[in-house]
């Protein structure tokens, strides 16, 4: 059995105010004009701190690909916020710095791995040559207190 609500306030979607809509229908543009909304988000805090780094011209052009590409918003953020990172440590647009800089770093293989990923995608994006270096995630035991 379908179920309408009552259009009372359009906002950005499409509907028209007094229209009955089906509830999943409804709720799915709801969702698509927040997800929309979340991004601009993003964009305007990537071009409010352009100047704090040179290399947010090139991260807003790698998010707007993943946005294209059907990646989630928290995947958006995390690869950005780790381009970021790598920005900070060398130049993006040679592999070579960022090789030395992911293995300088103290943190775990699978971060790394995490890293190399990344920055393969903005490669490839760009048409940067990038030969990824190979780490691998080590099996831990679990905590047990």
């Amino acid at each position: 059995m379908l179920q309408k609500v009552k259009v009372e306030e359009i906002g950005d979607t499409n509907f028209l105010e007094g229209e009955q809509v089906d509830k999943h229908r409804f709720r799915e543009e709801n969702e698509k004009i927040i997800a929309e909304e979340l991004i601009d988000v993003i964009f305007y805090v990537l071009d409010a701190s352009r100047l704090a780094c040179p290399s947010i011209d090139m991260d807003s052009m790698f998010a707007w690909k993943l946005k294209k590409n059907g990646y989630r918003e928290s995947t958006i953020i995390s690869r950005v916020k780790m381009l970021r990172a790598l920005a900070r440590r060398a130049d993006l647009s040679d592999p070579e710095s960022i090789k030395a800089a992911i293995a300088d770093l103290d943190v775990s293989e699978g971060r790394k791995e995490n890293l190399v990923c990344t920055y393969r995608g903005f490669c490839g994006q760009y048409g940067i040559p990038f030969q990824a270096p190979r780490y691998r995630i080590v099996d831990q035991l679990p905590f047990i207190r």
